[in-house]
This record gives structure tokens, sequence and C-alpha cells, in this order.
């Protein structure tokens, strides 16, 4: 099940833009199944930042779609989008109205993409464990069926 995130605590800034929604990956098993998430990576190019380094006075870069969409940024591990959420809240209260990108510090995103990485990284994570219990199943249903061929069947 996904976290609504769209409050986040009274945080505006972090709250998804209406428009974003129907970006987001499906709910449904099937769907979930089926798309195509955007990449992710383990490393992180200006990984000796703190996360508070992250947060910037400027302005989001201008066209958020194109970056988001039509460009290949990958979403950055984890741990780094869980520090970073839980440095925002700081960072709101210092005035902070971006976030720069992990390995591309020029692209400058609003403080919102953490919100939208955070659901980035629980659909891989639900799509992932789906896939691995569809392949069980499938292998065990294999199992049976070559079991049953030969007179034995799996124990019911």
């Amino acid at each position: 099940m996904f976290i609504d995130y769209s409050d986040n605590e009274g945080l505006d800034a972090l709250k998804l833009p209406d428009y974003i929604f129907s970006t987001l990956p499906p709910t449904s098993l099937p769907q979930l199944l089926e798309w195509d998430l955007p990449p992710q990576t383990d490393v992180v190019v200006n990984g000796d930042l703190q996360p508070s380094q992250y947060f910037l006075s400027e302005e989001p870069c201008g066209n958020i779609e194109d970056i988001l969409f039509k460009l290949p940024l990958a979403v950055p591990p984890r741990r780094l989008v869980n520090n970073l959420n839980a440095a925002a809240g700081q960072a709101v209260i210092e005035g902070k109205t971006s976030v720069c990108t992990p390995g591309n510090p020029q692209v400058k995103l609003p403080l919102w993409v953490l919100t939208y990485w955070t659901y980035l990284l629980d659909a891989s994570d639900a799509q992932k464990t789906w896939k691995a219990v569809m392949r069980w199943v499938k292998d065990a249903h294999d199992l049976d069926m070559k079991l049953t061929v030969h007179g034995k069947g799996l124990p019911r």
C-alpha cells in the first residue's frame, strides 16, 4: 500500500502538484507489474555533501516536466532521499526553495520532488516484491506440472 505523502505534516513545499498525480505509478497490481519506472542510481556523485547542502535558495529550473519526464533522470538512492526528507523541514524554515539533483547539481528541482522520488522508490520496491512473488508462483506451478507428468504432484 502506498503512503499518502500529499500532506507531509503541513509542509506545503513538499506537496505534489495536482498535475503530477497522473504521472505516478498505478496502484493496480497488473498495471504496476508492467509499469516502466525511471532508473535508480546507487551512486551519488556529490556524496560528500550533507543533506542540508542539497537544498538551495535558488528557484527551481524552468521546465520541470521536461527534466522529470523527458530526460532519463535517475531516482537517487533511498538512503539519500530519506535523509533529504528528514532535513526538508529545516530547509523550508531556512527559506530553501529547491533541491539539487545528485550527480547534476546544476539541475535544481522543486522541493516536492522529494515526495515524488519517495513514491517512485515505494513503487519500485512493491514492483520488485510482486515480480518475485509472481516468479515463485510460476516456478511452483511449473514444478507441480513436471511432477504431475511423472505421477507425483506437490502435496496439497
